[in-house]
């Protein structure tokens, strides 16, 4: 950094100008230019463009070198109509660095319309202004999970937040961070949920349901306790989704929510997974990953006499056209085809999937 006061706002507000990088010994050393590295970050989503600052300079930001908030600063009041959405990992907390660079590849966003609040941001907890709207996002790193608040602009009501939205802008962006960073989906997939409100548990410390949205039965599920517990969703928990409280799909949300394939997608599919290398002898495990039962897996393989080729068209064919288990495992989609591709190790493939959906 410059002068100490440009060092003293680095640290507290995470903003710097391409200058300050000059004297980082790549640069020094002339391995690389400013413009290179600040292209590099910006493409690993560590940093953001953040606008022009009053000497007319492009500023950036890295929230990774910011404080964590003061307790006092992380309690938070939540107005009524809606609860508060959790995103939680399949490894049991929030993965490393996914919650700096999830901030950073919002601001890199095209859409640019999520912008911050302020300079009171934290390490772990900052204030998105949804410029469209005029409502304000608050996103919490609360170690095992992300918590996500709305403050409700003045003169709005809680109706007038785009909720749904909110929650997909926030899914995608995850998606592509947890890509960049090279985790595996598999492992560290995300997932919603809420702080549980399930009664006559055997444990009255403070927990998360999960959020399993499917067209029939949309409800939460808790695994606490000496057996599982469901119920219907809330109307302040369905508002996230594009659900009814009592289950009534309204727009084909979760995986239908992303563009649904039918069998005329199967060349589509096919040339995909050519293109990519996809190792066709393990059709049969991605079979089952996709909800194709195994007594079907057998009479594709007996039908087309063993030839790989065809038993992949055929296992696919049947994946279209949502035969055996197959909507219980997830509407075919781009989304669903990584999530299998993924669990059996095809992990390069399914990482591109996922960025296609």
């Amino acid at each position: 950094m410059g002068s100490r006061s440009e060092a003293e706002r680095f640290h507290s507000s995470g903003r710097f100008k391409k200058q300050s990088l000059q004297k980082c010994d790549i640069i020094k050393k002339g391995l690389l230019t400013a413009d290179q590295v600040i292209s590099i970050l910006i493409h690993l989503s560590i940093i953001a463009p953040v606008g022009i600052n009053s000497e007319g300079e492009e500023e950036y930001f890295l929230p990774c070198v910011l404080v964590h908030a003061p307790v006092s600063v992380l309690a938070s009041t939540v107005a009524p109509g809606y609860s508060p959405l959790l995103i939680t990992f399949k490894c049991g907390y929030t993965p490393r660095g996914v919650f700096s660079c999830l901030i950073s590849s919002i601001l890199c966003s095209r859409e640019g319309q999520w912008v911050l609040a302020s300079d009171k941001i934290y390490r772990n907890q900052v204030m998105f202004h949804l410029t469209e709207y005029g409502h304000y996002v608050l996103l919490k790193n609360c170690i095992k999970y992300l918590q996500v608040t709305i403050t409700v602009c003045h003169g709005s009501t809680i109706s007038d937040v785009p909720f749904p939205k909110i929650q997909e802008f926030l899914s995608q962006h995850l998606l592509i961070v947890i890509t960049k960073l090279r985790y595996s989906a598999h492992k560290v997939g995300h997932s919603f949920g809420f702080h549980c409100t399930l009664e006559d548990h055997a444990t009255s410390d403070p927990h998360i349901a999960q959020c399993i949205i499917s067209i029939q039965n949309p409800h939460i599920k808790c695994t606490i306790g000496p057996s599982p517990m469901t119920a219907s969703l809330t109307l302040e928990q369905a508002i996230w989704f594009k659900v009814s409280s009592k289950g009534q799909d309204k727009t084909n949300y979760s995986n239908t929510l992303r563009t649904s394939f039918d069998i005329t997608h199967l060349s589509m599919v096919l040339r995909f997974l050519t293109k990519e290398h996809y190792d066709a002898t393990t059709w049969q495990q991605l079979g089952l990953a996709l909800g194709i039962y195994q007594p079907t897996l057998n009479k594709i393989e007996s039908d087309a006499r063993g030839k790989t080729e065809d038993c992949l068209r055929v296992c696919l064919s049947s994946w279209l056209r949502q035969e055996d288990n197959v909507k219980e495992s997830g509407i075919p989609n781009w989304y669903t085809l990584a999530k299998a591709l993924d669990s059996i190790g095809q992990r390069s493939i399914a990482d591109l999937a996922y960025v296609k959906h």
